[in-house]
């Protein structure tokens, strides 16, 4: 799989055409590419998959653009392949999407991502005082581990709500033998339909969440997380919210209302066509629904995103950015 991230826009006049480049890389099952359209205003933020196979059978059908309709344009550029070509990526180490096919029951409904640590529940290596604590035991990398989990207060009434209004995912940067155990203890009612765990992560120095690996829609697809890194390949399909750490570490923890106070947002955000017309727009008034904490967070993570915005928007931020990754 060749996998062309937005930071490189399309640069040539003359697109290559599909079959030449096609033709370029035989062995490649997948071609993965972000939509530069958008690279100004947020680099990694939409996602295509095109089976080489479909292409071309599609082209000899004239079905193309029938099943490719979110793309408005297919300019693939001598310099676009080059640089996937360069950082040499390895279709067979890649898997294909992360998800099995949608069920039927979930067509309708949009994709919420969730977190594991810190978000639904805080995990140590010591005893917690904690009457909703519980014990998994595993072995990882041939050593026996074992953590001592409390849940977050209000888990379950958020998981029931959110298993009713979308296709929830569980996608954890934890380990896959601890992500299972603890999946397990939490989700009474079979909400998750995936549990995806550090294995299924893009690891840059920091285990990365890339939603456009999940096979879904990023227009209909949103991550829960207390880490802005995990997400930081589509920082606008994301809900920020403050980390949980048990307890023990402060007396207001007992008395979080995080979760349950999310779930008006969330009953309002999963009848819109695009999430990004609500996550976007700090002024819509969805966000008032939001619990204090999750809305300073939130603020606060885009006054920090607004130099990266404005540098990528400017002539001279665009043009140091193509010096850095084309040549």
């Amino acid at each position: 799989m060749f996998q062309v991230f937005s930071m490189l826009p399309i640069v040539s006049s003359k697109p290559l055409k599909l079959n030449k480049f096609t033709q370029k890389i035989d062995s490649t099952n997948k071609i993965t590419f972000y939509n530069s359209q958008r690279f100004a205003s947020n680099i990694f933020e939409k996602s295509f998959i095109i089976q080489k196979d479909d292409v071309l059978g599609h082209l000899n059908n004239k079905k193309l653009l029938t099943d490719i309709k979110n793309i408005k344009e297919i300019k693939l550029s001598r310099s676009l392949y080059n640089f996937a070509n360069r950082r040499n990526y390895n279709p067979k180490t890649l898997p294909s999407c992360l998800l099995p096919p949608v069920k039927p029951q979930d067509i309708d409904k949009k994709c919420l991502v969730i977190d594991l640590d810190e978000t639904l529940v805080y995990s140590t290596d010591s005893p917690q005082e904690d009457n909703d604590c519980f014990v998994v035991s595993f072995e990882h990398e041939g050593k026996q581990h074992k953590k001592y989990v409390s849940k977050r207060p209000h888990v379950d009434e958020f998981l029931q709500a959110m298993g009713q209004l979308y296709e929830c995912v569980l996608f954890t940067s934890a380990v896959p033998e601890y992500a299972e155990l603890v999946a397990k203890h939490i989700d009474k009612w079979g909400v998750f339909r995936a549990v995806l765990s550090r294995k299924s992560c893009v690891y840059n120095g920091d285990y990365i969440k890339d939603l456009s690996k999940l096979g879904r829609t990023l227009e209909k697809t949103i991550i829960i997380d207390d880490i802005k890194t995990r997400y930081k390949f589509q920082p606008d399909n994301a809900v920020p919210v403050p980390g949980w750490f048990g307890g023990a570490c402060k007396k207001e923890e007992l008395n979080d209302t995080t979760l349950s106070d999310l779930i008006p947002f969330f009953e309002k955000l999963s009848t819109e066509k695009n999430v990004y017309t609500v996550l976007t727009n700090m002024d819509h008034p969805y966000h008032q629904l939001l619990p204090d904490n999750v809305k300073e967070k939130w603020l606060n993570e885009r006054k920090s995103m607004a130099w990266y915005k404005r540098f990528a928007k400017s002539f001279f931020g665009l043009q140091f950015i193509l010096a850095f990754f084309i040549y």
